[in-house]
Parts: C-alpha cells; structure tokens; sequence
C-alpha cells in the first residue's frame, strides 16, 4: 500500500475536503485511520478513473483530502464515496467525523475543540480574538489552505459569521 503524501506535495488547485472530529483521536485511532485512508484512496475513483488524491491527519482532530482534478475530477458520486468513508469510519470508533457543531482552536499551544455556542460564548466574552488561531473547515482549495491548518479567527469563515 502506498504511503500518504504531504499536502505540500499536491497542485495548489487541488481540491480539499476537510472533515473535523467532535474529539481529539487516540494515537491508535490515527493510526488506523492513516491505514484506512491510505486504503480508501487507493481505491477511490471516478467514473472507473484512478483519482490522484492523498489526506492528511492534523492535530489529532482534523482530516484533509486533497485531490488534484487535472488528471480526473471527482463527480458526485465519488464525492459520495469519501464522504461515506468519513462517516462509516467515524461511526465505528464512536466520533462524529463531520461535525459541523464543533471550532477546533488554539489556546496557549494546546488544540482545544469546544461546541458552537460555547465558542460564540467566548467571542462574546472576548477570550476569543481576532488573532486565536481556528481551523476553517469551509476552505475548499489547496492554495488557500495554510500549511498546519491554522487562520486567524479574524481571517476565517468564523469572523464572517459573528459579524452578521
């Protein structure tokens, strides 16, 4: 089985996909998660296309796949497939793979994970700065993805959202 590239190593109009987890993963579900992905995207393609795609486990929490299109694009059914993937995994170590409720952030160089409210809670009590470094899930294209993930709240969807 073929090892996972580094994202540094796809075209910057790679497509991503990013999935956060409603918890930090064990070091044993990292592995097997690596070793699950290595085998789902050895196998992913489209329209019986073999896709060049690889993922990325950050922070114990975060999952990115990049897929560079040039080659062959993913339709939606392949899109289905990962997503699929994500969820199925997920469901059987008993996280929520594609939690859309949850900020990942960083505070004093530690990975903190909080619920949606609970974030807004802290923004508003301002604990939460423009300059606290969050993980943006909605970034869709390599070149805008920062190497370890981070953005400055101030910078991210989150921002966009609390100014509403």
């Amino acid at each position: 089985m073929t090892e996972l590239r580094e994202l540094t190593t796809m075209s910057p109009e790679s497509r991503l996909w990013v999935y956060q987890c409603n918890r930090l993963l064990s070091n044993d579900e990292e592995v097997q998660l690596k070793m699950d992905l290595q085998e789902f995207l050895a196998s992913w393609n489209s329209h019986g296309a073999q896709m060049d795609a690889t993922a990325q486990i950050l922070h114990r929490c975060v999952v990115v796949i990049a897929l560079d299109e040039s080659s062959a694009g993913a339709s939606g059914c392949g899109i289905d497939k990962s997503v699929r993937f994500m969820q199925q995994w997920g469901e059987q170590q008993r996280v929520d793979m594609i939690s859309r409720q949850t900020v990942i952030y960083l505070e004093e160089h530690e990975v903190r994970l909080t619920g949606l409210p609970q974030f807004w809670a802290m923004r508003k009590a301002e604990l939460i700065s423009d300059d606290t470094l969050v993980i943006d899930p909605t970034i869709l294209k390599k070149s805008d993805w920062p190497e370890n993930g981070w953005i400055e709240f101030g910078k991210s969807w989150h921002q966009m959202m609390w100014g509403r």
